[in-house]
C-alpha cells in the first residue's frame, strides 16, 4: 500500500493559519481529492498551476532547498513560471540576462523573498493574532519573508559623497546590509482594504491607482505583482502563483535610490545615513563562511538612517561609534528610518499580544528631480534657501549645474532644513495616505498636505507608485515643501542674521517653552494673510525701550528712568537658552544709555518678547497687501504706521512716527531711527519684511495724552472728577462690592461703572480665589472701562466742551455745589431713607431729609449724564483717518442704554479723513489737521507690581485718540440733559 506524508492540521483544518511540523503516514488511496503532492512535486509536475517552473526549481535545487519543499516543514511560496522568468531576464534592475548570470546572493533573494514560513491561505494573510482563538481579521498588510540578513550583504564603493560618516570607507569600500531586520512581503488583499477604508470599486479606485489594475473579486497583489493562481494546496503548504517574478523591491530608501528620476531626494536622504557596525551579522556570516569554506568578512555594517524611530521602535540619535557616537540634534533626525525593513508605525497603548509589525507601513511622497529643480532654481519658492546656504557659501550661481553642491551646502550649514523637507514628505501610515485620503493628509503645520492624484508622476501610462517592503513610494511632480519654509516665518528659520526673531518664533518647538505662546504654529496658518515684520539681529543692538519700566523713576522720584533691552543670540553658548538679554538705563533727558549691563533671563522678559512678536505681526484680509493705508492693527490690537510698503518704506510706532520720546526730539538719534524695510519675501501666507530697527510700542497712555494737551483739559477734568469716591458715595453710588441674589460677591462695585481713570489693577488671584489689587500698577492712570482690546477716543476739545455745556451737559461744579451744601454733617443715604420710613422725624427734620434726598438723587442723575457723555466718546475698536476707511453703521460706544445695549456711532471716510456720525449729524476728522491731536496711538499698560518696580506686562489696552471740536451726542435733539 502506497503511503504519503502530509500535514494533519492542514488536511483537517484548511482554514488554520499555520501548520506545525507534525506528519503522519496516510494511505495514498485515502488522500483527499483536493490534496496534491508536495510543493516540490507540484512545481515539478504542475497539475493546478499554469505553465512550467523549471527556473524556479533550479533556484530550489541550487540553494539546497529541495528537501524542505519535498517533504518537511510547512511553507507558503509565491513562484513565477518559466514564461515570467523569460520576461524577467529580458529586463530587470540587476542587468542579468540569463539564469547563469545570477550570483548566489541574487538567487537567495529571488527564492527566499518568495517564501513565507507556515502554510497560509490567501484569505488568512490579512489576519493578526491577538493571543486569543479569534484573530483580528483584515488588519495585516505584510509578513516577514525567509530572507536572512546574511543573504543581502553587498560590497559598496559608491557611498554617499556628502556625509563624513562614510569617509573612512571610500577608498576600500564597505560590506553592508540595508539593516538587520527581515524584509517584509506586502500583500494588498480585499479584507485589509475593506477594514482600512481603501477603495477598490470604481474608476480610479485606490487599488487601481496603486497597482495599475482594476480590482476584481479574488484579485490579490504581492507588492505590485498579481497572484494568478491562489491557494494551490500541497501536502506541506500552499503555492500562490505570481504573474511576474517576485523580485524583492527593497525598502523605501533603496527604492528611491534605484529610481533614476529621484536622485536628488535620495541625495538628501544620504545626509542622514550612516554605517553602523553589525556584530551579529558579521558573526553569522563568518560562521556560515567557515562551514562552507568561504572567505570571511572582517566587518559588516548596517546602512541606517538617523531618526526618532528605527529598529524595534528605538531612536537612532547618535553618530556611529567610529565617528565618536556623539548625539545628534533632534531637529536633525528624520521621523523614522526609511531603511528599516521592518518599519511599522508607533501605536499608542500597544498590547504585547498583538503583532503590530505586520499591520501597516509607511508612505513617502518623493518629488522627481525636475520638481526639486523647479523648487530650488531661480523663480522657485525655495530659491531663497540656495541664496542663503548655497551661493552665499559656494560663491557659485544658482544654476542646475551647481544645484547638487548647493543642496549639499544647505545640509552642511543647517541640516535641520533638509530634515524638515524630508519629514514633511514621509508619512507614518500607508493606510492613511492612499489616494482617496489625500485630502486628509496633514503637513508639518497640521494643515492640508496639498496632495492630489494629479500630482502623481506618470510612467509608462501608469501612476508611478512602488510598494517597497516597508512602505509605499509615490513619485510626484511637485515638491510639497513644509509650510515652515513657505510661510511668513520662513526667513526667520533660515537666515543667520534673523536668529533673535527666529528663536522667539520657534520657542516651544525647538528652544524650550520659555514664552508659552507657540507663535510658530500661529504663523503656520496657511489660510491666513500676514504681514510679518522681522527686525534683523543687529536691529536689537540699537535697543528696545522696555514698556514695563515706563513707571521707573530716577532718584528725584519725579523723572522717568526706564530701561532699554538688548536681545542677542549666542550660538556657541554653553548655557540655554541661546537667546540672551541685558538691561540698561535710559536717560530721558540726554537720550544716552547709562550704567553697566544687567543680565536678565529670557523668562524675566518674556512678556516683552511676546509683545515684540505681536507688535510685528499684522493679520490682513484675504488678498490684502499693506500699502493702501498707513495705519494697521497688529496681532494684539495695537497699531503701527506704514509709510511706503516697498523697499525703503518705513514702519513706525507712535513715538517713532512723531519723533519725540519723553518730550525729547529723537529724529537724529541713531538708536531710535525709524525702522526701514530692507528686503521683502513673498511667502505662501503673506509677506515678510526685513527691518533694520525694532518697531517700538507707545509710551503714552490715554490719560497722558489728555494731560499733555491743554486743548483737552476740560474733558480731562470731566473724566477725573469721577475719582471723587466720597462724592459718588454721597450721591448713592456705592463703593461696596456688589452681590448677587444669593449674597455672593460679584467682584465689582456700583462705582466701578462710573470711574474713568484708575491706577489700581484688580485681578483674580487663583491662589486665594479672591480679587487682588495692585496699587499704582501703571505709568500714570488707565481707562478703567478698557479690557484687553483696542478702542478709539473722540476727545472733545475745550471748544466742544463749551458747546456741550451750552446744550445741557451738567457741570461738575453744579454737582459739587449740591454736595458741599451739606458739609460734613450728612448721613448715610440708607439712614436718610430709613428715618423717613420709620415716622419718628419732626416736620422740620422730615423736610430737611427730603431736601437732601432730592439733592442726592439729582446729583446721581447729573453724574449719570456726565458719565454717559464721556463714555459715548469712547468707541470699541481703533479707527483712523486714513486713505481707506471701512464703513460701519453700528460701531459700538462704551455708553449703554437702560437695558444695557451699547449706543452706536456710524463710521466712514477715506482720503485721509474719518467721518463720525452721532444721533444728530456727522463730523469729519482730517489727518492733515496739524493743529489737532489726530490718529494718536496710545497704550494703557498694567504691570505685575507697583510701577516703580515693575518688570513685566500683565495686560494692556490700545486706544487711538482723535481731537474733535464738536461734541458727540446720543440724543436726536442734540441735548445732553
Amino acid at each position: 500500500m502506497k503511503k504519503t506524508l502530509f500535514c494533519v492540521s492542514l488536511a483537517l483544518a484548511g482554514l488554520m493559519s499555520s501548520c506545525v511540523d507534525k506528519y503522519e503516514e496516510v494511505d495514498a488511496d485515502s488522500q483527499p481529492s483536493w490534496l496534491g503532492g508536495s510543493i516540490y512535486a507540484e512545481l515539478e509536475n504542475p497539475k493546478n498551476l499554469t505553465g512550467t517552473f523549471k527556473t524556479y526549481l533550479r533556484l530550489v535545487d541550487d540553494l539546497g532547498y529541495a528537501e524542505t519543499l519535498n517533504r518537511t516543514g510547512s511553507k507558503t511560496i509565491f513562484p513565477a513560471n518559466d514564461e515570467a522568468f523569460s520576461r524577467f531576464f529580458q529586463k530587470n534592475d540587476w542587468g542579468v540576462s540569463s539564469y547563469e548570470e545570477l550570483t548566489e546572493a541574487q538567487k537567495k533573494l529571488l527564492l527566499y523573498s518568495s517564501m513565507l514560513d507556515n502554510a497560509l491561505l490567501i484569505s488568512l494573510l490579512p489576519n493578526v493574532s491577538n493571543g486569543t482563538n479569534t484573530p483580528m481579521k483584515g488588519q495585516a498588510l505584510k509578513h516577514p519573508t525567509n530572507i536572512s540578513t546574511t543573504d543581502s550583504i553587498q560590497f559598496e564603493k559608491n557611498l554617499p559623497g556628502n556625509n563624513t560618516y562614510w569617509d573612512q570607507f571610500r577608498q576600500n569600500g564597505i560590506h553592508v546590509v540595508s539593516d538587520n531586520t527581515t524584509p517584509m512581503m506586502v500583500h494588498l488583499l480585499r479584507e485589509y482594504m475593506i477594514y482600512n477604508g481603501i477603495s477598490t470599486v470604481g474608476e480610479n479606485s485606490d487599488f487601481e491607482i496603486i497597482t495599475g489594475t482594476p480590482f476584481t473579486n479574488g484579485t490579490a497583489y504581492i507588492f505590485n505583482n498579481k497572484i494568478l493562481k491562489s491557494d494551490v494546496t500541497c501536502q506541506n503548504g500552499y503555492i500562490q502563483q505570481m504573474e511576474n517574478v517576485l523580485l524583492p523591491p527593497g525598502n523605501m530608501a533603496q527604492v528611491i535610490r534605484k529610481n533614476n528620476e529621484t536622485k536628488l531626494i535620495s541625495r538628501m536622504l544620504d545626509y542622514f545615513s550612516a554605517p553602523y557596525y553589525d556584530a551579529t551579522t558579521t558573526k553569522a556570516y563568518n560562521d556560515w563562511a567557515q562551514q562552507y569554506n568561504r572567505p570571511k568578512i572582517d566587518s559588516i555594517y548596517q546602512w541606517r538612517y538617523l531618526s526618532n524611530r528605527s529598529q524595534g521602535g528605538e531612536k537612532l540619535g547618535a553618530a556611529p561609534a567610529h565617528m565618536g557616537g556623539t548625539l545628534v540634534s533632534g531637529s536633525e533626525l528624520l521621523d523614522y528610518d526609511p531603511g528599516w525593513n521592518g518599519y511599522y508605525p508607533k501605536t499608542a497603548n500597544a498590547s504585547a499580544n498583538i503583532d503590530y509589525a505586520i499591520m501597516d507601513m509607511g508612505a513617502f511622497f518623493v518629488p522627481t528631480d525636475e520638481a526639486v529643480k523647479k523648487y530650488f532654481l531661480p523663480g522657485g519658492n525655495g530659491a531663497y534657501l540656495i541664496d542663503i546656504y548655497g551661493t552665499g557659501t559656494t560663491g557659485l550661481p544658482n544654476t542646475e549645474e551647481n544645484l547638487e553642491r548647493h543642496i549639499d551646502s544647505i545640509a552642511v550649514k543647517n541640516k535641520a532644513v533638509i530634515a524638515s523637507f524630508l519629514k514633511n514628505l514621509m508619512k507614518d501610515r500607508f493606510s492613511n495616505t492612499v489616494p482617496s485620503k489625500f485630502e486628509t493628509i496633514i503637513n508639518d503645520a497640521g494643515e492640508n498636505f496639498g496632495m492630489t492624484t494629479s500630482k502623481i508622476h506618470r510612467k509608462d501610462g501608469k501612476y508611478d507608485i512602488s510598494i517597497a517592503n516597508n512602505g509605499a513610494v509615490y513619485v510626484i511632480d511637485e515638491l510639497l515643501a513644509p509650510d515652515e519654509y513657505q510661510a511668513v516665518l520662513a526667513p526667520t528659520s533660515v537666515y543667520p542674521d534673523m536668529r533673535v526673531m527666529g528663536w522667539a518664533v520657534q520657542d516651544g518647538i525647538k528652544t524650550g517653552d520659555y514664552l508659552g505662546v507657540d507663535f510658530k504654529y500661529y504663523l503656520l496658518a496657511m489660510s491666513a494673510n500676514y504681514a510679518f515684520f522681522v527686525p534683523e539681529d543687529r536691529a536689537f543692538g540699537f535697543y528696545y525701550l522696555d514698556p514695563a519700566t515706563l513707571g521707573h523713576l530716577s532718584s528725584d522720584n519725579k523723572t522717568p528712568r526706564p530701561d532699554v533691552l538688548y536681545f542677542h543670540y549666542e550660538p556657541d553658548s554653553k548655557v540655554s537658552p541661546l537667546l540672551k538679554c541685558e538691561r540698561y538705563y535710559y536717560n530721558v533727558t540726554t537720550g544716552e544709555i547709562e550704567g553697566a549691563a544687567r543680565p536678565v533671563t529670557i523668562s524675566e522678559v518674556k512678556t516683552q518678547l511676546v509683545d515684540i512678536l505681536n507688535y510685528h505681526t499684522l493679520v490682513l484680509n484675504s488678498g490684502e497687501l499693506i500699502g493702501k493705508n498707513h495705519f494697521y492693527k497688529t496681532k494684539h490690537g495695537g497699531a503701527i504706521y506704514v509709510d511706503g510698503h516697498k523697499l525703503n518704506g518705513r514702519v513706525m510706532g507712535e513715538w517713532q512716527k512723531n519723533g519725540k520720546l519723553f518730550g525729547r526730539d529723537i529724529t537724529s538719534d541713531v538708536k531710535f531711527k525709524t525702522p526701514e524695510i530692507t528686503e521683502i519675501f513673498d511667502q505662501k501666507n503673506g509677506k515678510t519684511y526685513r527691518l533694520d530697527r525694532v518697531v517700538q510700542p507707545p509710551v503714552e497712555s490715554v490719560y497722558s495724552v489728555l494731560k499733555s494737551n491743554t486743548n483737552l483739559s476740560e474733558f480731562l477734568k470731566a473724566c477725573e472728577a469721577f475719582g471723587n469716591e466720597p462724592l459718588l458715595k454721597w450721591a448713592n453710588i456705592s463703593p461696596e462690592e456688589s452681590k448677587d441674589a444669593n449674597g455672593n460677591k460679584l467682584g465689582y462695585s456700583e462705582q466701578d461703572a462710573y470711574i474713568i481713570f484708575t491706577n489700581k489693577y484688580v485681578y483674580p488671584d487663583p491662589a486665594t480665589l479672591k480679587n487682588t489689587t495692585i496699587n499704582q500698577a501703571c505709568p500714570d492712570y488707565n481707562v478703567k472701562m478698557f479690557k484687553t482690546y483696542n478702542y478709539t477716543l473722540f476727545a472733545p476739545d475745550n471748544t466742544a466742551m463749551t458747546e456741550a455745556y451750552a446744550n445741557g451737559l451738567p457741570n461738575w461744579v453744579d454737582v459739587q455745589a449740591l454736595w458741599t451744601k451739606y458739609g460734613n454733617n450728612t448721613k448715610a443715604y440708607s439712614v436718610l431713607v430709613d428715618s423717613l420710613n420709620n415716622g419718628h422725624l419732626s416736620p422740620d427734620e422730615r423736610t430737611a431729609y427730603l431736601a437732601e434726598l432730592a439733592d442726592r438723587n439729582e446729583a446721581k442723575r447729573l453724574i449719570g449724564l456726565i458719565r454717559d457723555f464721556v463714555k459715548y466718546h469712547f468707541m470699541v475698536e481703533s479707527v483712523f483717518a486714513d486713505e481707506n476707511v471701512e464703513p460701519s453703521s453700528h460701531s459700538l460706544s462704551l455708553c449703554t442704554d437702560a437695558i444695557g445695549a451699547a449706543k452706536e456711532l456710524s463710521i466712514s471716510g477715506g482720503a485721509g479723513k474719518l467721518n463720525v456720525k452721532d444721533a444728530t449729524k456727522t463730523l469729519t476728522i482730517d489727518a492733515n489737521d496739524s493743529g489737532k491731536v489726530v490718529n494718536k496711538m496710545c497704550r494703557d499698560y498694567w504691570y505685575n507690581t507697583n510701577r516703580t518696580k515693575a518688570t513685566s506686562i500683565e495686560t494692556s489696552s490700545f486706544c487711538t485718540v482723535h481731537q474733535i471740536s464738536r461734541p458727540l451726542c446720543a440724543n436726536s435733539d442734540g441735548r445732553f440733559d
